[in-house]
């Protein structure tokens, strides 16, 4: 986990972090509207997450609400500590640890041919395209070890990636590439972006 901010009812997002929420909170909230804006909708949803999970219902997204909401192992209750409208003053990406608005992260394409990536904006200050890269080692195959380094570009295609948007990252030709087989990859984004880290499993047919 990347130190997440807590976030509560009233919260208008500058940096992406409420947007972010919303968007894993699908899951519980199909119709969840993705504005950036913790109010009545998105209260509910958090609610329903925590009862769901066996959490504090509380309705803020703390420690233990963002810990469950990311895939990992349920944190104790607590917060960040910051004031309410703290903003992430800084370029920052984090992985959707599931499903993503477009895919899920580490999944291959339709054609099963392209293992696909997706990341979230959640610092204030715009990622440009074609600046950063993700380091992705895949262990597997009759090649062993092969590593890549793939361009992270906007999904909106505008040049960069604004806070509460998305971006993405694809490596291509897979059966040319790496040949059929299961395979495990090991993903890291740069330090500028704060170098969250992704590991998973996929299979080239």
């Amino acid at each position: 986990m990347t130190g997440e901010p807590t976030l509560h009812y009233g919260d208008q997002s500058a940096d992406g972090w409420v947007e972010y929420a919303q968007e894993l909170l699908l899951g519980v909230a199909p119709n969840i509207k993705i504005d950036g804006i913790f109010l009545d909708e998105t209260i509910k949803a958090v609610y329903e997450f925590q009862q769901q999970n066996g959490l504090m219902v509380d309705g803020v997204v703390g420690n233990q609400t963002w810990s469950v909401l990311r895939g990992g192992e349920q944190a104790a209750v607590g917060t960040d500590g910051h004031a309410h409208q703290d903003t992430d003053a800084t370029m920052h990406a984090v992985f959707f640890v599931d499903q993503s608005p477009l895919g899920k992260n580490g999944e291959t394409s339709d054609d099963g041919d392209s293992l696909l990536f997706f990341l979230e904006s959640v610092g204030s200050i715009p990622i440009p395209d074609n600046q950063y890269f993700l380091d992705i080692n895949i262990t597997g195959g009759s090649q062993g070890v092969t590593f890549k380094q793939l361009p992270l570009t906007s999904v909106s295609l505008s040049g960069q990636t604004n806070a509460g948007e998305m971006m993405s990252a694809t490596v291509a030709n897979l059966r040319k590439e790496l040949g059929t087989g299961d395979f495990t990859y090991d993903a890291e984004m740069p330090p500028g972006l704060g170098a969250e880290k992704h590991s998973g499993q996929f299979s080239v047919q």
